[in-house]
């Protein structure tokens, strides 16, 4: 009776000490991937990208174009959390506050390498996030849309 307990104990022990097998989908054989969905490997690249043009020590180039300071905070923030949107809706319940303060404090910490924070660049990385919310959240629309279409010809 007591082997038959210690089996029983070491069958229910057992994953906990080797560790559970991936999952058949989207299995990995690097584990921290498996906490990065792969449509969020780009983002958060372009993440580092951002975070080092916007921190570096100021470049003076003269504007061109008015306003296109404020554009590629729009275009930089869409395109962001556009591929979440289309990978998984869910994921923008986390994704879009965790942006939002992720652009506040890089504009905080401009004033550490010599730039002027701007609220102007807030709300312009608040658009781009609502920009990139509604195109990501249209292309998943389209692309369930064209998949039900496909199971139903």
């Amino acid at each position: 009776m007591q082997a038959t307990m210690r089996q029983a104990a070491m069958s229910l022990a057992a994953p906990a000490l080797v560790g559970r097998a991936p999952r058949a989908r989207g299995a990995t054989a690097w584990p921290a991937l498996r906490l990065l969905p792969p449509a969020m490997l780009l983002p958060a690249a372009m993440a580092v990208l951002l975070t080092v043009l916007i921190l570096s020590p100021s470049i003076h180039v003269p504007e061109i174009v008015p306003g296109a300071d404020k554009l590629a905070h729009v275009l930089a923030f869409a395109a962001l959390v556009i591929p979440a949107g289309c990978a998984t809706p869910r994921m923008l319940r986390w994704q879009v506050p965790l942006l939002l303060a992720f652009g506040s404090g890089l504009e905080l910490a401009q004033s550490l390498s010599g730039r002027t924070p701007s609220w102007s660049d807030v709300a312009a990385n608040a658009l781009g996030l609502a920009l990139g919310v509604a195109v990501g959240l249209l292309l998943s629309h389209m692309a369930w849309r064209r998949r039900d279409d496909r199971l139903e010809a």
